[in-house]
C-alpha cells in the first residue's frame, strides 16, 4: 500500500522543510558574520578580563558613531580628574577631522582662565605630518606682554609624549575619542598636572580647549577659544 501523505499534512511538511532550511541558513550566515565581528573587535586583546576596573561617575552623553558607541563618563578617579575622559571602545584608532589642521588664532574675549589673565592674543599651527604624526606650535602673548612657545608632536595613540613649555618638558599622552575630540593629560615629575579636551566645532571653524588643573581642592577649568583662520 503507497505512502501517502494527505494534502493538509502534506501543506504543513512543506513549510516546516522550508522553516528548517531558513534556520539553516540563517545559522550559516550567522557563524560567518561572527568571524567578522570578531575580527574587527579583538576585545579580548586590549583588555584583561579578569582584572575589571570599577568607576564612579556621570554620563552626560554617548556617541552614536559607526563602527562603535562611545560612551562618555565624567569621573573623578583618587587624585586625577578626568574631563569626560572614560569612554567604551575596543581599541581601534580614531582619524583625525582634517578639520583640526590649520592655523588656529585665540579669541581672547570668549575664553576664560581661572585664577590667571587670559592671553591677550596667541596662534596655534596645527600640521598632520602622516602616519598619524601630528605636529602643534602655540605661540602666546601673556597680559604683561611676555611671549611664551610650546612646540611638539605627537600621536592620538594614549602614550605619553614630550611637551615642552619655555624651559619646562612634560609628558602628554592624547587619544582621540572621536575625529572632532581629544582627551588629553599631562604630568610632571610622575604627578599628573592637568586633563582636558580639544574640541572642534562640527563646521571646522572653532577649536575649544577645556583644561582642568589637578592637585586642587577645587580643580580650576580653564576654557580657549581659537577661530580658524587658515586651513
Amino acid at each position: 500500500m503507497p505512502d501517502r501523505i494527505p494534502k493538509s499534512d502534506r501543506r504543513v511538511t512543506i513549510e516546516q522543510t522550508c522553516a528548517i532550511r531558513s534556520l539553516a541558513a540563517l545559522c550559516v550566515i550567522v557563524a560567518a558574520l561572527s568571524d567578522v565581528v570578531l575580527a574587527h573587535h579583538p576585545f579580548v586583546a586590549d583588555v584583561d578580563q579578569q582584572k575589571p576596573v570599577r568607576l564612579s561617575g556621570t554620563v552626560p552623553r554617548f556617541a552614536w558613531a559607526n563602527p562603535h558607541v562611545w560612551i562618555h563618563a565624567d569621573v573623578i578617579a583618587g587624585t586625577k580628574t578626568v574631563i569626560d575622559g572614560y569612554r567604551a571602545n575596543d581599541g581601534t584608532p580614531v582619524a583625525i577631522a582634517p578639520a583640526y589642521f590649520g592655523v588656529w588664532t585665540l579669541d581672547a574675549h570668549r575664553s576664560r582662565v581661572e585664577n590667571a589673565n587670559t592671553s591677550a592674543d596667541g596662534t596655534r599651527i596645527h600640521r598632520d605630518q602622516r602616519h598619524g604624526l601630528i605636529s602643534i606650535v602655540i605661540d602666546v602673548r601673556d597680559a604683561s606682554g611676555v611671549a611664551h612657545r610650546q612646540a611638539y608632536v605627537f600621536r592620538t595613540d594614549g602614550k605619553p609624549y614630550a611637551t615642552q613649555r619655555n624651559e619646562s618638558v612634560e609628558n602628554t599622552t592624547f587619544t582621540a575619542i572621536d575625529p572632532f575630540t581629544i582627551l588629553f593629560e599631562t604630568e610632571r615629575n610622575g604627578r599628573f598636572t592637568a586633563t582636558g579636551r580639544q574640541i572642534v566645532s562640527p563646521d571646522g571653524q572653532t577649536l575649544t580647549i577645556e583644561t582642568c588643573t589637578v592637585g586642587r581642592e577645587k580643580p580650576p577649568v580653564s576654557t580657549t577659544v581659537w577661530e580658524k583662520i587658515a586651513s
